[in-house]
C-alpha cells in the first residue's frame, strides 16, 4: 500500500488530472514524496576547495539545468511543493506529448531529457533503472492501492 501525503494528491490533481497516477509514480520515484529532496550533486572546483552543490530539487526533482533551468539563481523556489508539482506537471506533459502513444518513452523523457529519450540507445539502461519502477507504481495506484495521509502541510 503506498501512503500519499493528501496535499501532494490534490496538487497533481490540479496540474495534472489526465495524469494523475503516471505522475504521482514519478514523485515516489524521484523524491519518495519528500519536498525538501535534493539530488543530481555536482562538485564544483574554486581556490582549491570543492564544493558540493545539489542540481535537482524537490517532489519531482527538477534539474537545473533541465525543467528546473529558470530557477538558477534561486533553486530553493523549487521546494515549494506547488510551484515544484505545477513545472514538473507542464514538464511531464511536454515529455508525454513528445512521444505519442508511447508513454514509457515519455517517463524516460522526464527522467533523462527529451533530446536523449529520441536516441535509439534510450531504451535499455533507462528503461530498466527508471521507467520499469515508475510503471510498477503506477500499476499500484491504477489499482488503488494507495492511501491518502494527513501531513503538516494539510
Amino acid at each position: 500500500m503506498i501512503e500519499i501525503p493528501s496535499y501532494i494528491y490534490k496538487l497533481v490533481e490540479k496540474y495534472s488530472p489526465q495524469r494523475i497516477t503516471t505522475h504521482l509514480a514519478i514523485i515516489k520515484t524521484e523524491s519518495a514524496f519528500d519536498p525538501t529532496a535534493l539530488g543530481d550533486k555536482e562538485v564544483f572546483t574554486k581556490y582549491n576547495t570543492e564544493f558540493t552543490f545539489p542540481m535537482s530539487y524537490g517532489l519531482g526533482q527538477l534539474h537545473l539545468r533541465g525543467a528546473g533551468s529558470a530557477y538558477t539563481k534561486y533553486p530553493d523556489k523549487l521546494l515549494v511543493p506547488e510551484t515544484n508539482v505545477q513545472i514538473s506537471a507542464g514538464y511531464l506533459r511536454e515529455c508525454i506529448l513528445a512521444f505519442p502513444g508511447d508513454e514509457q518513452r515519455g517517463i524516460s523523457a522526464y527522467n533523462q531529457g527529451i533530446s536523449n529519450a529520441r536516441l535509439a540507445t534510450w531504451q535499455q539502461v533507462n528503461y530498466d533503472n527508471y521507467v520499469v519502477p515508475v510503471m510498477s507504481i503506477k500499476a499500484e495506484l491504477d489499482a488503488d492501492k494507495y492511501k491518502l495521509i494527513d501531513s503538516p502541510l494539510d
